[in-house]
This record gives C-alpha cells, sequence and structure tokens, in this order.
C-alpha cells in the first residue's frame, strides 16, 4: 500500500514540476531542459502526425470511392438481373407464340386443302335436299290442314 502511494505521489509531483517547465518555457520562449532532443523528437512527432494525416485522407478517400464503385456495382448488378429475367419472360412469351403461329398455319393449310364446313355443310344439303314433287306433296299437305 506504502509502495502504491508513494509512486503516485512521485508521478503527481513530476507531473506538476513538467507542466510548471513548460510554462516557464513559454513565458521565455525557448526551452531550458533538454533543448536539442526535445527538438529532435518534436522533429520526428511531427513527421509522424504528417504522415499519419497523409494516409488517413488517402485511406479516406480510397475507401469512399471503392464504397461507390461497389455500390455502383451493385445496382449495376440488379439491373441486369432484372433485365435477364424480363428478356427470358418476353423470350418465353415469344416462342408460346410462334408454336401458336406454326399450329394456326398448319391448320389453315389443312382446312384449305380439305373441303372447310362450310362446303360441307352446303354439299349435305344439297343431298338431302327434298325433290320437286315432295316439296309439292308437303305444301298441299299443310295447305289442306292436314
Amino acid at each position: 500500500m506504502f509502495l502504491a502511494l508513494l509512486v503516485t505521489i512521485t508521478s503527481l509531483t513530476i507531473l506538476f514540476l513538467l507542466g510548471y517547465l513548460f510554462v516557464i518555457e513559454e513565458k521565455i520562449e525557448h526551452r531550458l531542459f533538454l533543448a536539442q532532443k526535445r527538438h529532435a523528437l518534436d522533429k520526428v512527432i511531427i513527421k509522424f502526425i504528417a504522415f499519419v494525416h497523409h494516409k488517413s485522407i488517402f485511406f479516406g478517400r480510397h475507401i469512399i470511392t471503392l464504397s461507390w464503385y461497389y455500390s455502383l456495382h451493385t445496382l449495376l448488378k440488379l439491373i441486369l438481373r432484372f433485365l435477364a429475367g424480363l428478356y427470358f419472360r418476353v423470350e418465353k412469351i415469344l416462342q408460346r407464340n410462334r408454336l401458336r403461329t406454326k399450329a394456326l398455319r398448319r391448320e389453315r393449310h389443312q382446312s384449305l386443302q380439305v373441303d372447310n364446313h362450310l362446303i360441307q355443310i352446303a354439299e349435305h344439303q344439297s343431298e338431302t335436299a327434298l325433290t320437286e314433287r315432295e316439296k309439292t306433296k308437303i305444301k298441299n299437305r299443310a295447305l289442306a290442314g292436314k
């Protein structure tokens, strides 16, 4: 317990002394303690901060650009899938239409070769038509009221 208290008091004392040293150095505008080494350390720290700043800007722009490209690619992929589905549906409809057209052409071709139903009806009517004698007999019977 004593050791922890001693370390805490020592750390706080050093912190306050360094703070006081920095305040004095700001007032007189030059460094009093290890001036050359602190100046070299400042240069290294400034270079490191500039490097990190430059890389963070570069990666930020790069990530934003990649995100934009990914979003655009995803949108285009969705549009392509939609158009492909639409194409296959239209193709299926066209295929059915072609089959229907072929069937209708076949039917029409067959009906032109074989007498159509109107011609068959006319032939049946002429075959089953009453003779003049039968027509007269039916007419007389109707007039006689029988």
